[in-house]
């Protein structure tokens, strides 16, 4: 039982805990879904050819939508509306991570600009030349680096507050 207070106090201030409960949820819904209701039934208005082509199958073709179809209609465009806030919610609440490895990547970038700094021979005017800029690879590749290791960190220091 004490675990569960334990999850209900990480509810309450944890972002990552909102965010992954929410995923938890619609990944729930979506089985729900998929188990009940089967897959969305075809929009209302079939074509003249689709219609020919279903009579022709033997397959009754629909000329107007039951409550039954409108529900299964409806319960699918609900999840797809709760998917996509819950990701929305997911990219919100690595805000902070997101903070820490824009940081690191930019303390980590300013340290090989030094570091390129004293390797490089000076100018004519006595000045360091920059040979090698931080490129966009090398920015995006410290990025995803430090951006795993704020998530993992999290993730592995979570079970210990």
């Amino acid at each position: 039982m004490r675990w569960l207070w334990q999850y209900i106090y990480r509810l309450r201030i944890n972002n990552n805990t909102r965010a992954n409960t929410l995923l938890l949820f619609v990944g729930i819904g979506f089985l729900f879904n998929l188990f009940v209701f089967g897959i969305t039934p075809e929009p209302y208005g079939l074509s003249s050819t689709a219609q020919n082509i279903y009579n022709a199958a033997g397959i009754k073709a629909h000329s107007s939508w039951g409550i039954w179809d409108w529900l299964r209609w409806a319960n699918w465009k609900i999840w797809l509306l709760c998917f996509a806030l819950a990701a929305l919610y997911r990219l919100i609440a690595w805000r902070d991570e997101l903070q820490r490895a824009i940081q690191a990547t930019r303390r980590h970038m300013a340290e090989i600009r030094q570091g390129i700094r004293d390797l490089t021979p000076t100018g004519a005017n006595g000045e360091a030349r920059l040979e090698h800029p931080g490129v966009l690879s090398t920015w995006l590749r410290v990025f995803i680096r430090e951006f795993a290791a704020a998530i993992l960190g999290d993730i592995i220091t979570e079970n210990r507050r």
